[in-house]
């Protein structure tokens, strides 16, 4: 694979040298959103159906909080993410 740019000159695409090739679909670059979107999806979106759109947002909003301040993440040797934060916002001191 290699890298492309757009060349005015040449008015097409053109390839980039020194450039080192990036697979387009590199799971080590974006696994953990990838895991977050799945989790997402499991424990949010189809885990069960919700009469409207509001209902289904009020209960994003409840995962975001059950997902940041009390799930155990295995990353974190069983600790939620928030406990990682140096200065979560609203308690500056």
């Amino acid at each position: 694979m290699t890298a492309l740019h757009w060349s005015p000159s040449t008015g097409a695409m053109a390839p980039v040298s020194g450039c080192a090739p990036v697979p387009l679909a590199a799971a080590g670059g974006n696994g953990k959103v990838e895991r977050f979107n799945r989790t997402l999806l499991d424990e949010w979106a189809y885990q069960r159906p919700y009469t409207s759109h509001n209902e289904r947002t009020g209960a994003r909003a409840d995962l975001l909080h059950t997902y940041d301040h009390h799930r155990c993440h295995t990353a974190l040797g069983g600790h939620p993410p928030l406990t990682r934060v140096n200065n979560p916002a609203g308690q500056y001191t």
